[in-house]
């Protein structure tokens, strides 16, 4: 199954909350052999959106 998860930054930086989502989303995506897409609104630098990755989210979506 395929994940989709919202993450929220403020000032250009991902909130504890967006990694702990998408830990989650990935946690349940390797139960059914999906993957994790992570969508991004606003203004967030590329380490930023690589730090996702490290959480378990394969596509991230600005």
């Amino acid at each position: 199954m395929k994940v989709l998860v919202y993450t929220e930054s403020s000032n250009g930086k991902f909130k504890k909350s967006s990694f702990e989502v998408v830990a989650y989303g990935y946690a349940v995506a390797k139960q059914t052999g999906g993957s994790v897409t992570a969508i991004s609104i606003g203004d967030v630098a590329q380490e930023e959106l690589q730090k996702l990755g490290k959480y378990g989210a394969s596509k991230s979506l600005v």
